[in-house]
């Protein structure tokens, strides 16, 4: 029972570092690229619209591409749930900055996009409106990427962390499983064992009480032919003693069982 409940808690703990494996390593990086992707696609948006592009197509991808990232940062927060305290509070600060970062860029693009809407679309508006993006926008994406490169940055150590946790959890597991089955198979075997010796050893026992009273048997018939022999040999008073044995009052004496052994012979 012990042994089951060692196993249990250790596929516990396995289940539990591969679930912070799944969700915060790989599902946090898997959210991080799609929030990449979509930071990057919303820049050539505003790039095309400014540059001549269909706007309405283009303005309507660029409104559902900001819900993605936003949903993104919401399951990139959610995933972290597995990690410790610690780690929790370190990737927590670092996911919080570069959302606030990235929205500040979106917001200041969609804004553009918005007053852009309210003109006439004429080429030069478009112009003026790409040269004031690139002059004025720019600090503000370059400071998005920055840091979002460090969000990233610190996933990839924490990813390394789980990684190595996780394998060291494997590698302890199945050591202890081995010498588990080793110590199962020593105290299985161990206990046969003595059940068998626990079974053996009252057959033995009886065994040899069964040759004791066959070896008493003999003994007591190899008596009475002695007693038959020395009622022919020896005068009535000794042969009526001999027939009047009982071994409570008959004391031969050392002499008399030499006498008569050397008689029988």
């Amino acid at each position: 029972m012990f042994i089951g409940l060692w196993q249990y808690n250790r596929l516990s703990t396995i289940n539990q570092v591969f679930k912070t494996y799944q969700q915060a390593a790989v599902m946090g990086e898997v959210n991080s690229l799609q929030i990449s992707r979509d930071m990057n696609y919303c820049s050539r948006l505003t790039r095309s619209i400014m540059l001549g592009d269909n706007f309405d197509k283009n303005y309507k991808k660029l409104l559902q591409r900001i819900e993605d990232i936003k949903t993104s940062f919401s399951h990139l927060k959610n995933s972290i749930s597995p990690l410790d305290l610690l780690q929790q509070n370190s990737l927590m600060k670092s996911i919080e900055q570069s959302e606030m970062d990235t929205m500040a860029f979106l917001n200041d693009g969609l804004r553009r996009m918005d007053n852009l809407n309210k003109t006439d679309l004429s080429q030069e508006i478009r112009n003026n409106a790409w040269k004031d993006y690139k002059t004025t926008a720019s600090p503000i994406a370059n400071k998005a990427r920055k840091s979002f490169k460090e969000l990233i940055k610190l996933e990839k150590q924490l990813k390394k962390q789980i990684t190595l946790q996780t394998e060291n959890t494997i590698s302890q597991t199945q050591l202890y499983t081995a010498i588990t089955m080793l110590l199962s198979v020593i105290i299985m075997t161990t206990f046969t064992l003595l059940f068998a010796k626990s079974i053996l050893m009252p057959l033995q026992q009886m065994k040899e009480n069964i040759d004791y009273i066959e070896k008493i048997q003999i003994l007591q018939n190899e008596l009475n032919s002695l007693r038959m022999m020395s009622c022919q040999m020896f005068p009535t008073p000794l042969i009526v003693c001999l027939k009047n044995f009982s071994p409570p009052y008959l004391r031969f004496s050392k002499q008399l069982l030499n006498f008569l052994t050397l008689q029988l012979l």
